[in-house]
Order: structure tokens, then sequence, then C-alpha cells
């Protein structure tokens, strides 16, 4: 805890672990921390951005992993079991962006 009571994550091995959820789902699940998604990217991949528009609305039902698969048109091997995610984020209550540790999704 820090000296005014939030919770400090700066450890290297800290992060988030999800299910290869839909955007949607991973959006709504921050959502519930208190936090709004603005940017979710994958190594070079940009997969969400909330000025994106009409994009991001058809990318909201898909899952994750297929989200990647269409922008880089390349299969993701059977032997990868995770997908590592940065995602920038806002704190709902101020509007000001959050440092967070980056997301790993579980595809197997």
């Amino acid at each position: 805890m820090g000296h005014d009571g939030e919770v400090k994550v700066d450890k290297i091995w800290d992060r988030f672990e999800v299910p290869n959820l839909t955007l949607r789902e991973l959006i709504d699940h921050f959502a519930k921390k208190g936090l709004d998604i603005s940017m979710v990217s994958c190594g070079v991949s940009l997969l969400y951005a909330s000025f994106y528009g009409t994009k991001s609305k058809e990318r909201m039902p898909m899952k994750i992993s297929d989200i990647l698969v269409s922008i880089t048109k390349k299969p993701i091997p059977d032997h990868q079991r995770a997908l590592i995610l940065e995602i920038q984020v806002d704190d709902q209550s101020d509007a000001e962006e959050v440092e967070v540790p980056y997301v790993m999704v579980k595809l197997k």
C-alpha cells in the first residue's frame, strides 16, 4: 500500500490474467475495476483504440485472439499458450491515465 492508501503495482511479475475474452468482455472486465480501456495492443498490432469508431464496433464481439489473427493475417502457433497485451487505461473517477501491468490472455 502507498502512504495514502492506494495500491501500488510495481513488481515486474505482477500482471492481469484473463481467459480469451471478447473485446467487449475485456473492456467490461476492467470497467468493473474502475478503469476505462483507451487502447489495447499486442506487439506491434493495435487491437483497439477508443478513437477507432466503426472498426472498434466490429471487433467488440470478437475474441482477442481472433482480432490479432485478422490484423496480422497469421495464425497463432498451436504451441503458444498466451498472448501478452499492453493496455492503456484511464481511471473512471478522474479520467487520469493509470499505469497498469500487462494483461496475459490465456489461450489454453
